[in-house]
């Protein structure tokens, strides 16, 4: 038997992989973490792959906006406003 995802055995496991909208705390978390990578590292890569309903792009927009030093809120708020996700 599989884990993680598969291990419910549903039919639509993949739509719930993929199926999840970042909130600004949880982006916050990552940017964090990506700030102290950043110390670390050359170059750091972040990759979204949230994209059943479109949220990997708001959630990128957000995410680099925080980075650049944008309340977390504010951030969230205005990738939301530019970039739509679609419910499903």
């Amino acid at each position: 038997m599989k884990g993680g995802w598969h291990a419910s055995g549903r039919p639509d496991w993949r739509k719930l992989r993929y199926l999840y909208h970042y909130d600004a705390a949880e982006l916050a978390e990552w940017r964090d973490r990506l700030l102290a990578l950043d110390q670390e590292t050359d170059t750091v890569y972040v990759v979204f792959n949230n994209n059943s309903a479109g949220d990997a792009t708001p959630n990128a927009k957000a995410l680099m906006d925080m980075l650049s030093g944008t309340a977390p809120e504010a951030a969230a708020a205005r990738a939301d406003e530019q970039y739509p996700v679609s419910a499903i």
